[in-house]
């Protein structure tokens, strides 16, 4: 199972990366079904390059990821989808907040959500 995961979650990674305006269009169509997979490390995956599409690519329509992310934020399976989910709707529906985040190659997905959740608390969250 380990193995199909990361073979899907390679092909949706390199899908929304190759520059073809049909796999740019067709990209949220598969995170929005690993969003809804069973496998915890399949929607976490899911979640991080939701964002990563809406930093790249803001002027696609992401309504449906967004939607499904923000039901995780209640109903995710685990307290770490929820946490994540959660920062995913801060930072999809926060043009400030998208600003802030530079375009650059993230691949380090624990990384990532580490300086958004830094980026809220410091920008968004605390009192000055």
């Amino acid at each position: 199972m380990k193995v199909l995961t990361i073979i899907f979650i390679a092909t949706v990674s390199f899908a929304v990366f190759a520059q073809t305006d049909k796999t740019i269009e067709s990209a949220p169509a598969n995170y929005l079904k690993a969003l809804k997979s069973d496998n915890d490390g399949m929607v976490e995956s899911a979640i991080f390059h939701s964002m990563k599409y809406k930093l790249y690519y803001p002027e696609q329509n992401t309504t449906r990821l967004e939607k499904e992310i923000e039901k995780l934020v209640e109903k995710g399976k685990s307290e770490a989808i929820r946490y994540k989910a959660f920062l995913a709707m801060q930072f999809m529906q926060n043009d400030k907040l998208m600003n802030i985040i530079e375009k650059e190659d993230y691949k380090d997905a624990a990384q990532f959500f580490k300086m958004l959740g830094e980026e809220l608390n410091e920008h968004f969250l605390a009192a000055k």
